[in-house]
């Protein structure tokens, strides 16, 4: 589909032919307002689960000052953050399969 996609655009702009910036800018906005969204749909769980432990450990430091939360602290949220990582690569093959209809949609839009 990829693939597809670029040959495609190759027949609707042919190299080194004049081109309208105007409707190509379009199309490079709107799919790098795409691959945002989709990073952002990647990284949520990550980034939410990274939030709420740095909120425990730094609870946890205030209750236990004698405590030397970084040792601690840096593994687990390495270990957090790549547990989930992993879990939610299980959900990224929709995401990505979602993402590449609408980037083909967008650029068959543009033939």
């Amino acid at each position: 589909m990829l693939v597809s996609a670029l040959m495609q655009t190759f027949r609707a702009v042919p190299l080194a032919s004049p081109v309208q910036p105007g409707g190509l800018l379009d199309l490079a906005v709107m799919l790098l307002g795409t691959s945002l969204v989709l990073a952002l749909k990647v990284a949520a769980p990550v980034l939410l689960a990274m939030l709420l432990a740095t909120a425990a450990l730094g609870m946890l430091q205030k209750t236990l000052p004698q405590c030397n939360i970084l040792t601690v602290g840096l593994p687990a949220r390495a270990l957090l953050g790549l547990t989930l990582m992993g879990l939610s690569l299980a959900g990224l093959g929709y995401l990505i399969e979602k993402a590449m209809a609408i980037v083909g949609r967008q650029l068959s839009g543009i033939a």
